[in-house]
């Protein structure tokens, strides 16, 4: 029974998925590019404020920079699985890191302020956090974000204070928002991927 409604799960989604172009919200919209560069797979997200107020996305959502303290490298990861990438019936694992903030997420510092007409772009490795199979395989990918606007911060909301920040409850508030990319279609060769951690593990094994 446990197996018959997780297929079914995985259909439902899968057609949810495949159904949509890029929605824009409250004049926003996410532009999804995924390529295969040999044995690289790179994701490039552009989050666009068409809109005529600032909006604020989540941060723990955002890709965070950091540096590879065995190889001096710079990259970026996430912070938990924010990609949902389908191949027919597989939802591909993630494998990467999760983040614990701390503190209360409806904290101002939590969220990046978009203003009107700019963008935010970001790129990652995607095998170094996810774990495809083997072989060619047709994808189907796509990410969503969490947004607020300013009304968020100031309208049906109870301000606390405490240590010089503003917190807010965000029960009954309707200022929230999430916006789907585009769902990007790809084939990718799964033989001849290599993930980030392999490349340090042959670095440390010379």
């Amino acid at each position: 029974m446990r197996i018959h409604l997780f297929i079914i799960a995985i259909f439902f989604y899968t057609q949810n998925i495949l159904a949509g172009e890029t929605i824009t919200s409250n004049g926003v919209k996410v532009e999804l590019l995924v390529i295969q560069q040999n044995e690289i797979i790179i994701a490039k997200t552009e989050i666009v404020n068409d809109g005529k107020s600032d909006v604020y996305v989540y941060k723990p959502q955002l890709p965070i920079l950091k540096k590879d303290k065995n190889s001096a490298d710079v990259y970026y990861e996430l912070c938990g699985s924010m990609f949902k990438i389908i191949s027919n019936d597989i939802i591909v694992k993630y494998v990467g890191d999760r983040c614990h903030y701390g503190g209360n997420d409806n904290d101002s510092s939590y969220w990046s302020k978009i203003r009107p007409g700019e963008k935010l772009t970001s790129s990652v490795n995607l095998n170094d956090m996810y774990s495809f199979p083997a072989g060619r395989r047709n994808y189907v990918i796509g990410i969503r974000y969490d947004f607020v606007n300013d009304a968020w911060f100031t309208k049906k909301v109870k301000e606390e204070h405490k240590e010089g920040k503003t917190y807010l409850n965000r029960e009954g508030n309707s200022n929230e928002f999430t916006v789907s990319s585009n769902h990007y279609k790809i084939e990718i060769d799964g033989d001849i991927l290599k993930s980030r951690y392999e490349y340090i593990d042959r670095l440390l094994r010379k």
